[in-house]
């Protein structure tokens, strides 16, 4: 008898711990008629993409090589964005990579170029609800070499998330409640029978990561003509 609290407490803790475990969030991603920088030729068989944490703005930063963010990770994004490097659940479509740090178009052996279907699912604990997430892609760049890659000048990228107002039926891009499965409003353009204007999207088509040089020049131009205008004025 005098075990039975001690069982009690063991119990309680094991339920606490599959409680925890059981707690998930689950998103699908659809996007289709991505491309790359010439703005025609579609996204290929293993394409690198990741998702981002776009911060509390919900608006991707430009990629600067010059803002110090080398680390592995950090080289992705700038701002206040950061890459989503959280461990999928095992089971899930995306589980042929091992973090949303890098994905291809979809699991298995990508079924068509250009078109994006996942399902990821996450332990709530990894990511905070109301999280706003976008895609970003590598063209040229392959899923499978990401931890390899080191980015650099020239290389061209595209990105789209969906903040506002849903086209066809899903919800924007961010983080539900635990428990949740989220289908995240698709990209289809019209090539695919969708709704979406390609220039109107969210740059489907891919720019490229500017020269750090190019950047500090440009800031220097900015500053030179306030400059200038507080001259004249």
């Amino acid at each position: 008898m005098r075990l039975l609290p001690h069982l009690a407490a063991v119990c309680g803790a094991l339920c606490a711990i599959q409680s925890a475990a059981e707690a998930t969030i689950t998103i699908n991603i659809f996007a289709g008629d991505l491309r790359g920088a010439n703005g025609t030729t579609l996204l290929a068989q293993g394409t690198l993409l990741q998702l981002i944490n776009l911060g509390a703005d919900g608006v991707f930063n430009p990629i600067s090589l010059g803002d110090g963010n080398t680390s592995s990770t950090g080289q992705w994004v700038s701002g206040d964005d950061t890459l989503l490097n959280v461990p999928y659940l095992i089971g899930t479509s995306a589980g042929d990579f091992s973090s949303a740090a890098a994905f291809d178009l979809a699991s298995g052996t990508d079924p068509a170029t250009g078109v994006v279907d996942r399902s990821f699912r996450f332990q709530i604990a990894d990511v905070t609800p109301g999280t706003k997430l976008g895609i970003r892609w590598f063209p040229g760049l392959q899923a499978s070499n990401f931890a390899a890659i080191t980015l650099a000048a020239g290389q061209p990228y595209g990105q789209f998330t969906r903040q506002a107002n849903p086209l066809h039926g899903g919800v924007v891009w961010a983080i539900g409640n635990d428990g949740a499965t989220d289908n995240f409003d698709a990209l289809a353009t019209t090539a695919i029978g969708g709704q979406d204007n390609v220039s109107a999207a969210g740059a489907p088509n891919a720019v490229l990561v500017p020269e750090p040089a190019a950047i500090g020049m440009s800031l220097i131009g900015a500053a030179g003509l306030a400059l200038l205008r507080r001259r004249r004025a």
